[in-house]
């Protein structure tokens, strides 16, 4: 008999603590979620003074932006360029006799344009600043102002 007193006492907790899971559970689940916005409120609170020195900056960086950018130019530059043989790889594999056979000419030298930016740093002496793969081995390099 005890053990069917202790299976029938077992039984009942069993379920006591079941529906004690329903009843209390969500109860806890919203208490829960309740602390979780709340400090994701906080967080926001506490992050409304940043905020206000992050649109001065903004604010700030569009000023200055505004004020220097007569200094930037625009790069443009030509170079002349001589094509070489596409398929040179190609034709390397194949016999001495058949290379020649399949060989293109070199093709005419063409122009290739590019493109970069800069910053007048003197203009009085017309002088610019920009990076040196922008215009190495350059033709032509004409600077363009923000006003055309």
């Amino acid at each position: 008999m005890n053990s069917a007193k202790t299976l029938t006492t077992l039984l009942v907790l069993g379920a006591m603590l079941v529906a004690g899971v329903f009843v209390v559970g969500p109860v806890l689940g919203e208490r829960m979620a309740y602390a979780q916005a709340a400090g994701e409120n906080q967080a926001v609170r506490d992050a409304l003074p940043g905020m206000a020195q992050a649109e001065q900056l903004s604010k700030l960086f569009r000023h200055v932006a505004k004020a220097v950018s007569p200094a930037v130019v625009e790069i443009r530059v030509t170079k002349t360029v001589q094509a070489g043989d596409p398929y040179r790889e190609f034709f390397e594999g194949l016999p001495p006799g058949m290379r020649e056979r399949f060989r293109t000419p070199p093709s005419e030298p063409r122009m290739r344009r590019g493109l970069g930016s800069g910053v007048i740093v003197d203009a009085q002496k017309g002088y610019v600043l920009t990076n040196n793969h922008v215009v190495a081995d350059a033709d032509k390099v004409e600077v363009v102002l923000a006003d055309g």
